[in-house]
């Protein structure tokens, strides 16, 4: 997840993606948040993790805390991942909106939800990409999440906090699609089309602010709009790659 793609039906080459951390306890990290929460914590504060995690994690124990901190520092069942919905479950924890997912993408829709309280927020955490020297641009998503953490514990409400990591989202989206414009804008043909797909775009609050920012530096830009943008779209997705590279047989 958390990808960037230069694509057309038959090929894609990965351009980009959020910077990899840690997700200890595998899949476990999709239904407790505060798991995620701290591993990002982790990476961004350092010997800060526990102490903020102390303050905002109410519900991740001091001796889970230790089990998830061994986890990742042994790596064992703690796969890297570039997920958005991982960051956004981060970040919901952080702000005490979900500790638990009952059901898929509680805490990003309820970030959402909260998000919406404060509509007119502007503000973001600044983060800057960067080519990881392998042809690749990384988005430090640690960087959001330590301001975030700050903001909040400095007594800035969850609903601005909630709407500043959305604009956050949208602004470093925004900086990957234009790098990645200028970086090939020597080929015949200009990437001016973004396609904005996978579950995170089913978030309206990032779209609604995020397509206005790519049109005004002239991207077009497409959306789902017949076929889910989540995982209910990929075997559509699938079938139409295998047809077109079967078109060549």
């Amino acid at each position: 997840g958390g990808e960037f793609l230069i694509s057309d039906l038959k090929t894609y080459t990965r351009v980009g993606h959020l910077e990899l951390v840690p997700q200890p306890g595998g899949d476990v990290c999709a239904k407790r948040p505060p798991r995620m929460a701290y591993s990002y914590l982790r990476a961004a504060c350092g010997g800060d993790a526990d102490k903020l995690a102390s303050q905002l994690l109410p519900t991740l124990s001091e001796a889970e805390r230790n089990v998830v901190a061994q986890l990742i520092e042994r790596k064992v069942n703690s796969p890297m991942t570039s997920s958005v919905g991982r960051l956004f479950d981060a970040a919901s924890a952080l702000l005490g909106i979900c500790y638990k997912n009952t059901y898929h993408a509680q805490a990003p829709m309820e970030l959402e939800a909260k998000a919406f309280e404060a509509t007119d927020e502007q503000g973001f955490y600044p983060v800057s990409p960067h080519n990881n020297g392998a042809g690749r641009f990384v988005v430090p998503a640690r960087y959001v999440i330590k301001a975030l953490a700050a903001d909040f514990v400095g007594g800035t409400s969850a609903e601005v906090c909630a709407a500043r990591f959305h604009n956050s989202v949208a602004r470093f989206v925004l900086d990957m699609c234009k790098r990645i414009r200028d970086n090939t804008a020597q080929d015949e043909v200009a990437l001016q089309t973004v396609a904005l797909s996978g579950g995170v775009f089913a978030n309206a609050f990032l779209v609604e602010r995020l397509v206005p920012l790519l049109e005004a530096e002239g991207f077009e830009v497409l959306l789902n709009a017949e076929v889910p943008a989540g995982d209910g779209g990929t075997c559509l997705g699938q079938a139409a790659v295998a047809a077109a590279q079967l078109s060549d047989r």
